[in-house]
């Protein structure tokens, strides 16, 4: 018997007991030592409210990642820079993939567009197809990743099933229906999005802004995209692309805050299989920080240097 269903029982007998000469007072008011029993039963409440009072917090978990897209201002289209650079491997697989299937999506007119509602529908997107990856098949997974000597590649383990709500591909383009890229046919790659028990999706958007809301009795999580603002990259971008020396101001960078937060219901913070949507943010977070740019960086470096070692090791 775990711990939980001991505290349920305790917590039943005491109601019952409770109840009883909460019952017994009631239907005696009359009696002669009533208002002192009435005292005795409040004061007796004190210690137990002031031992539940701990738990009367919603409890929130916050992080904070920065996504980054590239313009070309002569091609007049988003880039994602040499072949096989870390930033194109993870950004192509999620934000870019069957992007021509919407028309003009990745195409921008002038560079003063480029903190505008193209460059929010690439990231949302991406998020959404992310998701529907990593949540395609059940909510509750474990992380796996697997490293060997040519590839490496991140899956999930399914975990304790305990219900869900499936979204379908069809549906979620629906909600979507405000982003150019989603709502076209055919560019979400994945057949649904799976969320924890009687979720439901809500959005929120501005010309700078968009919010989507998951909420479920347990937890209420929110990823926001909001534009950081765009600077034009001179010096180029090392490892993806190198400055053009005809037009120095022809490469652009445009920077995207993405916050992931999850408030716990304050009558759920220590409630059974909490855990499990903790580790549901967790998920989301791991998940997305494939487009972090301390992570992309942070590849680009091992990559480069990876590739100084090879041409040493040649000579």
């Amino acid at each position: 018997m775990t711990d939980s269903n001991i505290t349920r029982i305790a917590v039943a007998l005491y109601s019952i007991l409770a109840g009883t000469c909460v019952f017994f007072l009631w239907k005696n008011s009359s009696a002669p030592d009533a208002v002192k029993n009435s005292g005795i039963l409040i004061a007796s409440i004190l210690p137990v409210l002031l031992s539940v009072l701990p738990y009367w917090h919603a409890e929130r978990i916050s992080n904070q990642l920065t996504f980054a897209l590239f313009y070309d201002s002569k091609s007049k289209n988003f880039i994602t820079g040499e072949m096989n650079n870390p930033y194109e491997k993870s950004y192509c697989m999620h934000m870019f993939v069957n992007a021509d299937k919407a028309i003009d999506a990745l195409t921008i007119s002038n560079v003063g567009e480029l903190d505008g509602p193209k460059g929010l529908d690439i990231i949302e997107k991406g998020i959404l197809d992310n998701m529907m990856l990593k949540f395609g098949t059940y909510w509750n997974v474990t992380p796996v990743e697997n490293i060997g000597p040519v590839f490496s590649s991140k899956g999930s383990m399914i975990g304790e099933d305990i219900g869900g709500v499936g979204i379908a591909n069809k549906e979620i383009r629906s909600i979507f229906k405000h982003n150019h890229l989603m709502s076209a046919e055919d560019t979400l790659v994945y057949r649904q999005l799976v969320l924890p028990p009687a979720s439901t999706i809500s959005l929120t958007q501005s010309s700078a802004l968009r919010s989507v809301s998951i909420k479920n009795p347990k937890m209420t999580t929110v990823i926001t995209i909001q534009v950081a603002g765009f600077s034009v990259a001179q010096h180029g971008v090392s490892g993806m692309f190198e400055p053009d020396p005809s037009d120095m101001n022809r490469y652009y960078g445009v920077q995207y805050l993405v916050s992931i937060v999850s408030t716990i219901n304050r009558f759920e913070t220590y409630s059974p299989n909490i855990s499990l949507y903790k580790q549901y943010h967790s998920n989301i977070v791991d998940g997305l920080s494939e487009f972090d740019w301390k992570t992309i960086n942070k590849r680009i470096e091992e990559s480069l240097w990876k590739k100084a070692v090879e041409k040493l090791s040649r000579k």
